[in-house]
């Protein structure tokens, strides 16, 4: 599958979340596209089931999102 599911747990941002899957907080704003989240400053509540894009698809996109800007 191209996401997984993800149960947002206590204290969770999107950059915690950025950083379990893919290793970096830095990435906190592909967490949050995936769910349509337009204010990013608002936290997931607790217990949201939220999709986050699986790692081993990560290069792909990021590479097909920096072809689209060239």
């Amino acid at each position: 599958s191209l996401y997984t599911n993800y149960v947002v747990c206590e204290k969770d941002t999107y950059q915690t979340i950025s950083y379990k899957f893919y290793g970096t907080v830095r990435l906190w704003w592909l967490v949050a596209k995936m769910n349509d989240v337009s204010d990013a400053t608002r936290l997931p509540s607790l217990g949201t089931v939220i999709r986050v894009l699986n790692p081993e698809f990560l290069n792909t996109v990021l590479n097909g999102m920096a072809n689209v800007e060239k």
